[in-house]
C-alpha cells in the first residue's frame, strides 16, 4: 500500500511539472506572438510615415534616403521591420536608421 501511495505522489509531481512546462511554453509563444504583432503594426505605421512625407520637399524620408523607393513592397517592409526590431531590442541600428524630419 505504501508503494502505491509513493507512485501516486510521484505521478502527481510529474503531472504538475509537465503542466507547468506546457504552461510556460504557451506563455512564451503568446509573448512572442504579441511582440511580433506589435512590431508588425509599428513597422506598417513607419512605412506609412515614409510614404506620406509631404511636410517638406527638401527633406528626404527614410525610403528615399536608402534608395528603396523603387524596390518591392516586401523590401520596404523588411527594412521597416528591421528598424522597429532594432529599436525594441536596443541592439543598435545597422543599415537602416531614421531620416524623417
Amino acid at each position: 500500500m505504501i508503494e502505491v501511495d509513493k507512485l501516486v505522489v510521484l505521478y502527481r509531481n510529474k503531472t504538475k511539472k509537465f503542466a507547468r512546462g506546457v504552461f510556460n511554453m504557451a506563455l512564451a509563444f503568446k509573448t512572442i506572438f504579441w511582440l511580433s504583432f506589435v512590431i508588425h503594426c509599428l513597422a506598417c505605421i513607419w512605412i506609412y510615415i515614409g510614404l506620406h512625407n509631404n511636410w517638406s520637399s527638401k527633406v528626404n524620408c527614410w525610403i528615399d534616403e536608402f534608395g528603396i523607393d523603387r524596390s518591392k513592397k516586401w523590401d520596404i517592409y523588411v527594412n521597416s521591420f528591421e528598424l522597429i526590431t532594432a529599436t525594441f531590442t536596443t541592439i543598435g541600428y545597422g543599415s537602416v536608421y531614421a531620416v524623417n524630419a
